[in-house]
């Protein structure tokens, strides 16, 4: 990923991009091992991902289709973002 001069939003997302996590490990299921593989990178200021979180649409979701909708600490409306 390159960072261009005309989108500085881009760059201070790739520039923030300093810690990096990584795991690997084997889970032994009934018939078979497994490889779980996880990637992933710390990011000090999330308010870039803010433009891409879409609240209603997913309280919408929730409340149509889920049946743990106020049910559950986890769930609409109790969670928090």
């Amino acid at each position: 990923m390159s960072c261009s001069e005309n989108d500085e939003e881009s760059c201070r997302f790739i520039k923030d991009m300093e810690q990096k996590i990584f795991t690997q490990y084997k889970k032994a299921l009934k018939n078979r091992t497994i490889d779980i593989i996880c990637r992933g990178i710390l990011i000090k200021d999330v308010s870039i991902l803010n433009k891409y979180y879409e609240k209603e649409s997913i309280k919408r979701a929730c409340e149509e289709g889920c049946p743990n909708y106020g049910k559950k600490w986890s769930c609409p409306p109790f969670s928090k973002p």
